[in-house]
């Protein structure tokens, strides 16, 4: 087998276009319409991207929570889904034991992923799932809240006892099995290191803490921190939290939060303290708030060893709601309107910048960053599920001034890469989002395409596809290759309308490239695959006539 490249490449262009994403304006002042069930409303105003708009139930006047409810959660590196019986499957990293299958898996070396990617049920009769990246909490009919992984701060229930050695090695106490949390639960949602729950009762809970990177008080950089489940509010009617705020529904429609203010995400004013340790109330007539994902369930339903899903949408530090008249706000990081403030920043992820500190000699000037304490109108919009599909009119042999111009014309934004790599020369041109390369040759004619994520720009196949569903598609490989290193990787090559070369990680498409077809080529790798094969077969003979 080859080895893999270790490509270490010299950007020596980079194209001009302004950097736009692969959805125009999202995130960004444009004139938008804003879809509801009302119809459109045009404005302008910031949009940002969500997975599934109809999921959301924009403008629907009726508020049942267990429309809420989150039935298939991918995030980070673990994927959970209930089925149709009621059943909580889980799969993925198993570091902190979050599977709840009664093990904790260690890497022991840098190939050792501790994952588990087959499937475990974990419990029966449970009708919400959430996962904060460590640990991962569900709920059962019958109102039992339990929990499974790192109990950071006690929040899985263990007496920390004062220890901090969590802070630095969450793995060095968890629950592998899980445990019962609290009872007479309506709704929860986890965050990276806290939980928040509302009880039937209407009374809002909260336990575990935030932490920062980023502070307008150097020291301030940890809040809100509960090793027992803390009463915060009551007549509440939903909760949820982000990575570092938490936010409450009262039944009169008024929206309250607490936790980590620094960039507003609370949508309250607290001046230069960076965390709001008591429910405030920010809003009122709410029907609906996220915060950092405008999501309930993900459209993510495969894991490919731990790598971010191409339709997460997630901001960091932004509060999402929707008012009761169907229009949409957001405060916090970067969110731009009237009133919105700048702060520059000494702590800002995890760097310090104040003239004694140094980093490898460098000084690190303040960081000044714009956000709003105060909601601001947004529009949310659909991301593009299949971005690849848009490729499928370049074609094989066109100039790279071409492919560029096809790429601004559909206001994707893309560097080029134009440089030597083991001896050889490169030059290719690569989106912002590194999903997608466009390779050419010595003439500067396309090639090749690689796909990052999503998939092929025919439909065929998609990044998480199996090998079995890859070869329903494609039949077998006429060439495979495997690494020496470790086995779960492989790369197979299938002919089909071009060359697909597929890399697998344990059985599951990581990336794909497409090439045109070069039939000298093709013929030689095949005459070298089937001298490979007769070479492993005379070896199989030989063992067995030796045995």
């Amino acid at each position: 087998m080859k080895k893999k490249k270790n490509i270490k490449i010299l950007i020596l262009l980079v194209s001009t276009l302004a950097w736009v994403s692969l959805l125009p304006a999202c995130g960004n002042l444009a004139d938008t319409e804003q879809k509801t069930e009302e119809g459109y409303n045009s404005r302008e105003c910031p949009v940002y991207q969500v997975e599934d708009m109809d999921s959301l139930k924009l403008g629907s006047a009726e508020f049942n929570i267990s429309n809420y409810f989150i039935r298939n959660e991918y995030q980070y590196q673990n994927h959970y889904y209930i089925d149709s019986d009621n059943n909580l499957w889980g799969y993925g990293d198993n570091t902190y034991g979050q599977l709840g299958n009664g093990q904790q898996y260690i890497p022991q070396n840098d190939y050792d992923n501790g994952f588990e990617m087959t499937p475990y049920k974990i419990a029966e009769n449970v009708v919400h799932v959430d996962f904060g990246g460590y640990f991962m909490i569900f709920l059962t009919d019958k109102g039992e809240l339990y929990g499974a992984g790192a109990n950071l701060n006690g929040v899985m229930g263990i007496d920390v006892s004062g220890s901090e050695e969590y802070v630095a090695n969450p793995a060095v106490t968890v629950v592998s099995e899980p445990v019962c949390l609290m009872q007479d639960v309506k709704y929860a949602r986890a965050g990276i290191r806290g939980i928040t729950a509302l009880k039937k009762d209407g009374s809002v809970w909260w336990w575990g803490e935030i932490r920062t990177t980023s502070a307008k008080n150097i020291k301030d950089t940890v809040g809100v921190r509960y090793a027992e489940p803390e009463k915060m509010l009551e007549d509440a009617i939903y909760v949820t939290c982000g990575n570092f705020c938490v936010a409450a529904i009262k039944e009169d429609g008024t929206l309250w939060t607490w936790g980590n203010n620094t960039f507003g995400s609370c949508g309250f004013d607290s001046g230069d303290k960076d965390f709001i340790e008591k429910p405030v109330k920010v809003l009122e007539d709410v029907k609906m708030v996220w915060m950092d994902e405008v999501r309930f369930d993900s459209i993510e339903n495969r894991l490919s060893y731990g790598m971010i899903s191409p339709y997460e949408c997630n901001y960091a530090y932004v509060t999402f709601a929707e008012k009761k008249d169907g229009s949409l706000v957001a405060c916090g990081y970067e969110v731009e309107g009237e009133g919105s403030k700048s702060w520059s920043y000494m702590l800002y992820g995890d760097i310090l910048r104040t003239p004694d500190q140094m980093n490898g000699g460098v000084e690190f000037e303040p960081v000044t960053v714009v956000y709003s304490d105060i909601f601001q109108p947004v529009a949310f919009c659909e991301k593009d599920r299949k971005p690849q599909l848009k490729f499928k009119d370049l074609k094989y042999g066109m100039p790279a001034e071409e492919v560029q111009e096809f790429l601004s014309n559909l206001e994707i934004n893309y560097k080029i890469v134009d440089g030597i790599s083991d001896e050889e020369k490169v030059y290719e041109i690569v989106t912002e989002d590194q999903y997608f390369r466009f390779c050419f040759d010595d003439k500067l004619k396309l090639n090749a395409f690689y796909y990052g994520a999503y998939g092929t720009r025919n439909g065929k196949i998609m990044i998480g596809m199996t090998r079995a569903e890859v070869e329903n598609v494609f039949n077998s490989p006429f060439l495979e290759e495997f690494s020496n290193d470790n086995e779960i990787y492989s790369t197979s090559f299938y002919q089909d309308d071009s060359i697909y070369e597929i890399g697998y990680l344990d059985g599951i498409v990581y990336y794909v490239k497409e090439s045109m077809i070069d039939e000298s080529k093709l013929k030689n790798q095949k005459d070298e695959n089937i001298q490979s094969n007769t070479e492993k077969t005379d070896a199989t003979q030989s063992d067995s006539i030796e045995k």
